[in-house]
């Protein structure tokens, strides 16, 4: 269905993707193709799973156009919790801006506020050399304000 959706959106001019569960070269080189009439078009690859970490692993030099995310709630489904932490750690090392997603802020999920769990996962994150993140649809949809205000105040201190 990928390739359906590169299709529309060419009508669009889109030129930015995001592409989930990419576990193979075979993958890259399918959206490539895929995107070839698309000038200077940006792919981001969720890495969601085993195959997409030993994926990011055995790449020696991330190509320009391309970006990875650490879509942390399928990496621990998928690898668990500690391979998870490992795989964000390897994702961050080989794209300086690489998206750290999901699994954040979740006190807000549980409790209605951030807790000081969720600022030492942040803390963490920004020590793994994550400067990008992106909220789950649960955050964004039901706890927006208060993740923006968090976001707020934790860039102002």
């Amino acid at each position: 269905r990928d390739l359906e959706f590169i299709e529309a959106a060419k009508k669009f001019n889109i030129d930015r993707f995001l592409f989930s569960f990419v576990e193979f070269e075979d993958d890259i080189v399918l959206f490539n193709d895929a995107l070839k009439e698309i000038k200077d078009a940006k792919k981001i690859l969720k890495i969601e799973s085993q195959n997409g970490l030993n994926l990011v692993r055995k790449m020696t030099k991330l190509p320009k156009d391309i970006g990875l995310m650490a879509a942390r709630d399928d990496l621990v489904v998928h690898v668990g919790n500690i391979e998870a932490m490992k795989g964000v750690v390897d994702i961050a090392r080989k794209d300086r801006d690489a998206i750290c997603a999901s699994r954040l802020l979740m006190g807000l999920e549980t409790g209605g506020e951030v807790t000081l769990a969720d600022v030492a996962d942040i803390d963490l994150a920004y020590l793994f050399k994550c400067r990008h993140f992106m909220l789950s649809d649960g955050i964004s949809q039901r706890h927006f304000k208060k993740a923006i205000d968090f976001w707020t105040e934790y860039n102002k201190a």
